[in-house]
């Protein structure tokens, strides 16, 4: 607010005039709400797109005693968070449970979908492996931070629509090598126009990436790492992480690419 009843609205307000200490409490949003929380906040504001987080009063009152725009006072302040991140934070919640179940039925050789309470319990060895496959598959290499409580807070950027940088970092994490990084680029500008999607590059692609991973060529972040891979490109294609109902394709690649060994 200005003198005379000037004002200046939607506004942003650069770093540079915040605190150091304050900057990370006031530019980073820390999720601790549960899933349910997060998918009726995300239903609920989906005509805006965007939740806002008011500054605290204690902050507002702080930063009035600063000019941040010349000749006006700050009255209002918030951060935004668009409802697209937090769908993005329920799909991966999802696809990192997805991949937890599939690693436990793999290596305990059961059905979670079907399994029956009062066989026999888990042996110790059992449960130290499913341990550490929570250790590994939940905790670890991913884009959250758990505390002690259990519940994630968003840490690092998700994987957007059409962010090329932020998919390749994602995969770089997850353990695909560069020449498949900048091999995938090639794949994805040659299914730009491709009326199914992912086209039949990026599926090579993929195929040629299980295929390293099967004879141990290439090592990934976890034992159902692939699936994540594909869901995460799908993520960027704009699409659900997993296809409802999955046609196989035997299509042959259309450009074999050659690896060094």
């Amino acid at each position: 607010m200005g003198s005379f009843g000037s004002s200046i609205k939607n506004a942003s307000i650069p770093q540079f005039v915040i605190d150091d200490s304050h900057r990370d409490s006031l530019f980073k949003v820390y999720i601790k709400q549960s899933v349910g929380e997060l998918e009726q906040l995300a239903r609920g504001r989906a005509d805006t797109n965007r939740v806002t987080i008011p500054w605290s009063g204690d902050t507002i009152l702080y930063y009035q005693q600063k000019e941040i725009y010349q000749g006006y006072a700050l009255s209002d302040a918030w951060q935004v968070i668009t409802t697209t991140a937090i769908l993005g934070i329920l799909e991966d919640i999802r696809t990192r449970v997805l991949e937890f179940v599939i690693t436990i039925e793999k290596e305990l050789d059961i059905d979670i979908m079907d399994y029956d309470n009062n066989k026999k319990p888990l042996e110790t060895p059992a449960q130290e492996k499913v341990g550490q496959r929570f250790n590994m598959t939940i905790n670890g290499g991913s884009n959250f931070a758990f505390g002690n409580s259990g519940t994630p807070n968003q840490q690092t950027i998700q994987v957007q629509p059409g962010d090329l940088q932020s998919l390749k970092e994602k995969l770089a994490q997850l353990g695909v090598p560069d020449v498949f990084l900048n091999d995938l680029d090639t794949a994805l500008a040659k299914d730009a126009d491709s009326e199914e999607q992912p086209g039949l590059y990026v599926n090579s692609w993929f195929g040629r990436l299980m295929s390293k991973v099967g004879t141990g060529a290439v090592q990934l972040a976890g034992t159902a790492a692939t699936t994540v891979v594909m869901a995460e490109v799908r993520r960027f294609l704009g699409l659900p992480p997993f296809e409802h109902n999955p046609t196989p394709r035997h299509q042959m690649d259309p450009e074999p690419t050659a690896y060094a060994q």
